[in-house]
């Protein structure tokens, strides 16, 4: 009642669809401003801005489970993006997607969380074979110049064969902000079984 507490898309089990349909009501408010809103994939959103704000945000991994209050965009332009998430989340109570996502008994998508703005970093150069799921892992790697696969397409016994092979396994992460003892013990076996 006193507090909003921060949980990300995986709660939601937001289809493509909805996720698209979500975004284009957003993009359809905004408009004006030339702001593209490219829906990834159904718990990542892109904005395409025309100049980057100038806010400090937090990815969020670092917030699940925690009080909103304190991670809200800070900075010069914080109260600016501090409104259009109260307008986007005005946005999102009318839709009508998540008006059918309730009456099936399914959370509504109630916010929009901003993070990770600026511009593309500089990645050096690095020649590997990189075995990932994430996005941000499969991004940096492609950034970097390495060869990108599959995290389960790693043979067996990869690891000690390459000295320049990188694995980002992040199936352990999930379990664990959450709380979810036996998903994590599960990932964990497999992980070592692995």
């Amino acid at each position: 009642r006193d507090h909003l507490r921060f949980f990300d898309a995986h709660v939601l089990e937001l289809e493509q669809a909805e996720a698209e349909t979500l975004a284009g009501e957003i993009t359809a408010i905004y408009a004006d401003l030339g702001w593209q809103l490219h829906v990834a994939a159904p718990d990542r959103w892109y904005l395409s801005l025309d100049a980057e704000p100038d806010i400090r945000t937090f990815p969020p991994s670092e917030i699940v489970g925690r009080v909103v209050d304190p991670y809200l965009p800070a900075g010069p332009d914080a109260s600016r993006w501090n409104a259009l998430m109260t307008e986007m989340q005005m946005v999102l109570h009318m839709s009508e997607v998540n008006v059918r996502r309730e009456r099936a008994g399914r959370l509504p998508v109630n916010s929009v969380w901003f993070w990770g703005n600026g511009p593309r970093p500089d990645v050096p150069t690095i020649e590997a074979q990189v075995y990932a799921d994430d996005a941000i892992g499969r991004a940096l790697a492609t950034a970097s110049g390495s060869t990108v696969c599959a995290l389960d397409d790693s043979p067996p016994g990869l690891i000690g064969e390459q000295s320049e092979t990188v694995i980002v396994d992040e199936r352990l992460l999930r379990p664990s902000l959450y709380a979810e003892s036996e998903l994590w013990r599960a990932a964990r076996d497999t992980l070592e079984t692995r």
